[in-house]
């Protein structure tokens, strides 16, 4: 039994990181613009627990009054989508090659989700009292 206890240790942690080999993340930078794509398969299901959290498990829109900061996802059974676009307005903060937005969509639970590209490209959402919180970098 002792020598198990390390074979099922490895499968995890294979298979807890072999999710961000899956994550289809892109982060496409300019000086005024950031755009964010997700694609998550069915398999891991982070994005769709992301919707579940949202509580928009199909799907959602979501434009700022302004038009800065438009965010749209769905899904279906094998995969779901999002896609992210930010301009400088209130909440949106432009760092490094990336962006750092407060979205106000009320209180939400909290949680996060992260989402990693094969070429280094990171997506964090998070959710809590301020509503979503997006952080994307390009590496």
């Amino acid at each position: 039994m002792k020598f198990l206890l390390p074979l099922f240790f490895g499968f995890f942690c294979y298979s807890q990181g072999s999710s961000a080999a899956q994550d289809s993340v892109a982060v496409f930078y300019k000086q005024n613009k950031v755009v964010v794509m997700i694609k998550d398969f069915a398999s891991s299901g982070r994005l769709q627990a992301f919707l579940s959290v949202l509580g928009h498990e199909q799907g959602f829109r979501y434009q700022s009054e302004d038009q800065m900061m438009r965010l749209e996802c769905g899904q279906n059974q094998a995969e779901a989508v999002c896609t992210f676009g930010f301009e400088p307005t209130s909440g949106v903060q432009f760092i490094a090659r990336g962006v750092h937005a407060e979205v106000p969509m009320g209180p939400l639970p909290e949680a996060e989700f992260t989402f990693v590209s094969s070429r280094g490209d990171q997506v964090k959402l998070r959710t809590g009292m301020i509503g979503l919180e997006v952080t994307a970098q390009k590496k």
